[in-house]
């Protein structure tokens, strides 16, 4: 194996990594568009490979917030150090919507019930006072 090889070969699997995500995407666009169109849960869960609870997972992340919970989300999760653009949301494997602390990488969203959530809890940014030296 030499080098260049070896690059193509990393140069391929990025593509490949790309072209799933994107795949991965459409596939839970199409679950929700399926769950509108009333095809059985089983159905789905049948044609996907899913569990039901991964399909109700996908289900309810493609419940947008409303820009109010989104606003909220954000300020709270500003509220314990992070810094994040309410302007640049990303979208997680399931299709909701996330933002993402520019200095720790944690992330809040809005829950299916429309209150903040995020993975790392009520925790404050490990970053925090290099964001306020900053300001």
């Amino acid at each position: 194996m030499d080098k260049r090889s070896l690059t193509q070969l990393a140069q391929r699997f990025r593509d490949s990594e790309a072209r799933t995500e994107i795949l991965r995407q459409e596939l839970a666009a199409a679950i929700r568009q399926a769950t509108v169109d009333d095809v059985p849960q089983k159905d789905i869960c049948e044609a996907t490979g899913y569990t039901r609870q991964q399909v109700r997972r996908i289900v309810l992340a493609g419940d947008d917030c409303s820009p109010a919970q989104a606003e909220a989300a954000v300020a709270w999760f500003a509220s314990l150090g992070h810094d994040v653009d309410l302007d640049a949301p990303e979208t997680d494997a399931h299709g909701r919507r996330i933002w993402r602390c520019r200095k720790c990488g944690s992330h809040v969203s809005v829950s299916a019930s429309g209150e903040p959530h995020s993975p790392s809890g009520e925790a404050r940014c490990i970053h925090e006072a290099e964001t306020a030296a900053e300001s």
